[in-house]
């Protein structure tokens, strides 16, 4: 396989061996009121609806790296994020990464905050995490980013 890399976006260090780490989905049969085999799907982004949605989605995800951009829709950087995070998702899947990609609106059709929102504590956005093996292993928002002020890391 040619070597190529792979933009994941302020990782760190422990960006390499989090992709390595990436093996197979364990897919469980179909449950009523949780993610059909659909959501799982790769090269395709999910919109999460709430935290019980996000749970089922970890869980099916097993090994795979799952990375959560959390939004709002009136947000400016969040809707250029979320057009890079589609790319981001379509080259994964071309490089055969096993890696799950998910997005939620902060807000509801009433303007209230989402029981994700409340449950993170996500305090700004736009918002990035990451989960492995169903634990949150690493937090960036765009202020994290800014302050590093140097190049996102790639991942070769």
């Amino acid at each position: 396989m040619a070597q190529t890399s792979l933009y994941l976006g302020c990782l760190g260090p422990d960006a390499a061996a989090l992709c390595q780490a990436v093996a197979t989905v364990a897919i469980p049969p179909n449950t009523p009121g949780h993610p059909t085999l659909q959501d799982v799907t790769f090269g395709k982004v999910v919109e999460i609806k709430d935290l019980e949605h996000l749970d089922s989605l970890v869980d099916k995800a097993g090994n795979s790296l799952v990375v959560v951009c959390f939004y709002t829709r009136s947000c400016g950087a969040c809707k250029a994020l979320l057009q890079e995070f589609q790319h981001l998702c379509e080259e994964a899947k071309a490089q055969q990464v096993r890696a799950v990609f998910a997005r939620h609106n902060l807000l509801d059709e009433f303007d209230s905050w989402s029981d994700l929102s409340v449950w993170h504590k996500i305090r700004a956005v736009p918002t990035i995490m990451f989960y492995d093996v169903g634990a949150v292993v690493k937090k960036v928002t765009l202020h994290d980013v800014r302050r590093m002020g140097e190049a996102a890391p790639t991942v070769s």
